[in-house]
């Protein structure tokens, strides 16, 4: 089933504030335990913020700090201090400052120095925090894989769900990824999250090779199935635009996969994605279209070299990236497409290094019955959404699927913020959005 959210109307800036009043002196208000929630003004925009302040077992006090119009849920925090009526953070992962000051019957906010400025109101006396367990996997390569498994608040044992990466080191506190998983946790599924290979407390290399890190998530996954709160019958895997490759190959190579999330999917293989990507992102910088040309003929070539190992692709490729005429070795995207150190051309490769840059998903999707969610964003300027999703929705149709859904959103990009949003707000999520991947997410928790 297709679903289009052309019509979902515009979203609701201003949030509901949920009030309750306390009785009482002042001191009996002093407690900054608990989640709270309210919003902060910026440029005359609002956005909704909720704040969660507890201890851990060992008495430690921590806060964790949720942005829902932009799809981040407790984020961590750090160089956190706490009065009895003050408490100041700052946010990790993007670094902004968080100060608070009991006033009346809720905190007054300043957020990064006066950026923004907002007032917040008790939620909850007992703080919206979740229990969670470190997890080690040794990989068959010798990499040692760092992660948690988050438990949601519900009686195990729990549906559960890997979650694999983007592109670029994503780690346990990148954003767009803790922030699903912890939508996820919220609607009563146990996540596990991890840092990538070669990112944060995880070693290895090879990040870039889908296969490799499939059996990354792999492992995460029979990991999971064996934890004793966990219903091992019931795991799913998930992935984000890197990891919407890696999520049908896990479910391809595992029938026992309960489910598969997908955002940001793409439909064809990582190497014409990258010249998509290139094309449509050298568009928006007001590249010309000769040179745009001469740039995607210029990596198919260098890709081509990567494929079969043929020198005289080689050759050519460095012919044409280091013609003068056209500077590419200036323009740093297409630096990034060659994958390699300082945006050199490899004297010799390994094929079988490269060959998942050249397989097609499609195959993976051909086989996948179980329930199927995938979420993109129709102004997305790295995968050519309409047709992925056409491909992807045909391949499970093929495959005699009768559990899938498909969800696209105009105005969105690559990570389902709207783009060309007016001056001054902050990123937010396309509407609709949110809260149709937290219904998914709370349906696989029940299934």
């Amino acid at each position: 089933m297709k679903i289009s959210h052309k019509n979902v109307r515009k979203a609701i800036c201003a949030s509901i504030l949920i009030l309750f009043l306390f009785t009482g002196n002042s001191r009996a208000q002093s407690d900054l335990f608990g989640t709270w929630k309210g919003e902060l003004l910026r440029n005359g925009f609002s956005w909704t913020v909720h704040l969660h302040v507890g201890q851990t077992s060992d008495q430690n006090k921590v806060a964790e700090i949720s942005f829902p119009d932009w799809g981040m849920y407790h984020l961590k925090t750090d160089k956190l201090i706490m009065t009895e009526s003050t408490i100041e953070f700052t946010v990790l992962w993007i670094n902004r400052d968080f100060k608070a000051a009991l006033h009346r019957d809720g905190l007054e906010v300043d957020w990064n120095n006066g950026e923004a400025k907002g007032q917040m109101y008790r939620f909850k006396r007992e703080p919206e925090l979740f229990k969670s367990e470190e997890i080690t996997l040794k990989t068959d390569d010798g990499a040692v894989l760092k992660g948690t498994i988050i438990f949601p608040d519900a009686e195990p044992p729990s549906n559960g769900m890997v979650l694999t990466h983007g592109s670029g080191p994503d780690t346990r506190q990148t954003g767009p990824y803790i922030g699903k998983a912890m939508l996820a946790v919220e609607q009563g599924l146990a996540v596990l999250v991890y840092d990538k290979r070669g990112a944060g407390e995880s070693t290895g290399e090879g990040a870039y090779k889908i296969d490799r890190l499939a059996s990354d998530a792999k492992g995460m996954v029979d990991l999971l199935r064996s934890h004793p709160l966990i219903e091992s019958s019931k795991v799913g895997i998930g992935g984000i635009s890197q990891g919407a490759w890696v999520a049908p190959k896990v479910a391809f190579d595992d029938p026992e996969i309960a489910f598969v999330f997908a955002a940001a999917v793409p439909g064809l293989p990582p190497s014409e994605q990258n010249v998509y990507t290139l094309e449509t992102r050298f568009m928006k910088s007001s590249v010309s279209k000769e040179k745009i040309n001469y740039a995607k003929k210029a990596l198919r070539t260098l890709y081509e070299f990567y494929r079969t190992g043929n020198t005289a692709y080689r050759d050519k490729a460095e012919s044409l990236i280091n013609d003068p005429k056209y500077n590419l070795l200036k323009e740093d995207l297409f630096k990034r497409m060659m994958f390699s150190p300082e945006a050199i051309v490899y004297e010799s490769i390994d094929v079988q290094d490269w060959a998942t840059m050249f397989v097609d998903p499609l195959m993976w999707w051909r086989e996948i019955t179980v329930p199927v969610a995938t979420f993109s964003g129709e102004d997305d300027l790295n995968i050519p959404a309409d047709y992925s999703l056409s491909v992807i929705e045909a391949a499970l149709k093929d495959a005699g699927n009768i559990h899938y859904e498909i969800h696209s959103y105009p105005n969105a990009g690559h990570g389902l913020t709207l783009e060309n949003g007016p001056e001054g707000d902050w990123p937010r999520m396309a509407p609709g959005y949110v809260p149709m991947m937290a219904a998914w997410f709370k349906k696989m928790a029940k299934q």
